[in-house]
């Protein structure tokens, strides 16, 4: 059954008949979510399925949108783009929906030692972490260490659970489709990954990046085929990073012998893209 809906009582009508289908088809007239939402929330543990219709063929937006409308999103979208374009750019933003692993290795702390003053970035983003994610930030192309957000205890500060304290501008933020940015590039808006204890990605946007003068930790990692991560963060008990069994490990009470969660890539970016070229970084 296919319903165009312009008010609270043709939805009404559209969800009550709707009922008696195995598809509804919904078309919106009005520039909002809020039908769609009601229309899911209404229909779920039926047996309608619901599908979404974007009647401009150039909404990319709201065709990606509807996608996570009430976190499931309709069961279909049905969207027609008639250029290139904007085929090519609902696509691209699909890709980046996607969750996809990014493969896990676990190191073993070589050594800590505080370094004095410098610039640290704390990256927010627009969700929210869970308690088993992080981001991957580290100072060379090799890889990254996988840093706690704020979600965990602080005994003088309430809990900023949209944020990472990402360490020294100069490092590396993976981010999604393989791409690295320096901390001191991040903008807000500027696409974000997020990071499971498992591998599990998904993608973010950063909210606003905050860059203060702190005193900083060098802590050096060793990984398999004598791979050495570096990572510089703010020499402080709340700031924290993964250890090898998913929990968080102070950065006051990280030592030689620890094992921590990180990411191994291949030497060799430029403007942030993976390339295959010469390339020492010590």
């Amino acid at each position: 059954m296919r319903a165009e809906v312009a008010n609270a009582g043709e939805l009404r009508d559209a969800i009550a008949l709707g009922r008696r289908y195995p598809w509804l088809l919904l078309q919106l007239k009005d520039v909002t979510n809020i039908p769609l939402e009601l229309a899911i929330a209404t229909l779920q543990g039926t047996s309608t399925r619901l599908v979404r219709i974007i009647s401009d063929p150039l909404d990319v937006d709201g065709a990606v949108l509807s996608l996570g409308v009430m976190e499931s999103g309709p069961d279909c979208l049905m969207f027609s783009p008639r250029t290139t374009g904007a085929l090519d750019a609902f696509l691209e933003r699909l890709e980046s929906l996607r969750l996809d692993k990014l493969p896990l290795s676990t190191g073993t702390v070589l050594r800590t030692s505080p370094v004095g003053m410098g610039h640290r970035s704390c990256v927010d983003l627009v969700t929210i972490f869970d308690k088993n994610e992080g981001m991957l930030v580290g100072s060379t192309s090799h890889g990254g260490l996988l840093c706690c957000p704020e979600v965990f205890p602080m005994p003088y500060m309430d809990l900023r659970p949209f944020r990472v304290n990402a360490g020294a501008v100069h490092s590396y933020v993976y981010g999604p489709g393989g791409r690295t940015n320096y901390l001191s590039e991040l903008r807000a808006g500027t696409p974000a990954m997020v990071v499971g204890i498992d591998g599990t990605t998904r993608t973010s946007r950063v909210g606003r990046v905050k860059t203060e003068i702190r005193p900083l930790r060098l802590i050096e990692v060793g990984f398999k085929e004598d791979v050495v991560l570096n990572l510089f963060l703010q020499d402080d008990w709340h700031v924290r990073i993964y250890s090898d069994r998913g929990q968080p490990i102070c950065l006051s009470d990280l030592k030689a012998g620890d094992r921590i969660l990180g990411h191994l890539g291949k030497a060799g970016r430029h403007v942030g893209l993976r390339i295959d070229e010469t390339i020492v970084e010590r």
